[in-house]
């Protein structure tokens, strides 16, 4: 369902006349077996969560909301996580457009809370399919994320959402996870509500619950 809304969002903004890029990730093994003959794209993963998070392709323009998939900068708040708007789009040797399929360019990103900070393609390593050899991935290090799924907002803070919290929850404490990603309830649009799915049989999680219980018998950290 992200992806589809995602998705749906870039062909709105298609037929509203933006200029959208495709860039793809430049993959190499990087210790290949010369008795190996298999193709490239069926040694890499297809599961992102099996490609440190970095995508193989991704259609970006200026307007965009994107989100961080990597500690780029931890010290300077760029980590993953982090979300903002592409303002600016920079081609190599100071090319107005997209030359080659291969091109993968530099953005200029203004971040929720961060400000405005240039971003570059990073390397990642990760294991090939059945372990043969590892691939080296070039990429910019973000995702498209008009929406998101609940296990990847966490530790997310925004302003403004649309939470669906319908029959798809399927996991305890998805509900909450979600909710408390906003400052205020002002900014808060609910939509397929199954309270069912928030109460359940039992309303609280007893493992939850003896874990609370657990850690109320320590007292608490002193205050710097």
């Amino acid at each position: 369902m992200v992806d589809e809304l995602n998705h749906l969002v870039v062909t709105h903004y298609r037929n509203q006349g933006a200029q959208i890029f495709k860039i793809k990730a430049q993959d190499e093994l990087l210790d290949r077996d010369p008795r190996n003959n298999t193709n490239m794209d069926k040694l890499v993963p297809k599961d992102i969560n099996k490609t440190g998070g970095i995508p193989h392709e991704l259609e970006i323009f200026v307007g965009a909301r994107v989100k961080l998939r990597y500690n780029v900068l931890v010290e300077g708040g760029l980590v993953n996580g982090a979300m903002g708007v592409i303002t600016q789009i920079f081609w190599l040797n100071y090319r107005r457009d997209q030359m080659y399929d291969n091109d993968i360019p530099d953005l200029q990103i203004e971040f929720d809370r961060i400000g405005i900070h240039r971003l570059t393609p990073i390397a990642v390593k990760f294991p090939a399919v059945k372990n043969k050899g590892t691939i080296e991935r070039r990429m910019l290090p973000i995702v498209l994320c008009w929406a998101c799924t609940v296990h990847k907002m966490q530790g997310c803070t925004v302003d403004k959402a649309v939470i669906n919290l319908g029959s798809n929850l399927f996991a305890d404490g998805q509900a909450y996870v979600a909710l408390s990603r906003l400052r205020s309830l002002d900014g808060l649009q609910i939509e397929d509500l199954d309270c069912l799915k928030l109460t359940g049989t039992t309303p609280c999680n007893e493992d939850a619950l003896e874990e609370m219980e657990r850690m109320l018998k320590y007292p608490p950290a002193p205050r710097p």
